[in-house]
């Protein structure tokens, strides 16, 4: 799919299904929930907020996301969205691994590791 494709797509949730996902997923009232503009895109959110899909909630991860999770995002430039769900395995596994083997997960630990 070429980026004109993706700029295309519709969001298809409803104010509802906000609420419902607040519920399911136990998130919390600081956590701004909010259907994007037609003019927003999930490659490219607004100053300040973060994109999700629903399939990353559906697959465990939840809100606020873990300060390395954060951490990771934050030093690789890139937004939850952006990420795989491969990719998501792999910063958790990444995060797993490091808590068994009694090393303190970071960041940049896992973006040297896995550069």
């Amino acid at each position: 799919m070429v980026r004109a494709d993706l700029q295309r797509c519709g969001n298809e949730l409803s104010e509802r299904d906000l609420v419902d996902l607040r519920s399911r997923y136990d998130i919390l009232p600081s956590e701004v929930l909010r259907r994007p503009k037609p003019t927003n895109h999930a490659n490219t959110p607004p100053p300040g907020l973060r994109t999700f899909f629903v399939v990353a909630l559906d697959n465990g991860i939840r809100l606020p996301v873990h300060p390395y999770i954060g951490e990771v995002l934050s030093m690789a430039g890139i937004g939850p969205a952006q990420l795989t769900p491969n990719m998501w395995i792999s910063i958790i596994g990444f995060y797993s691994a490091c808590l068994l083997a009694g090393v303190t997960p970071s960041g940049e630990f896992f973006l040297t590791f896995f550069s």
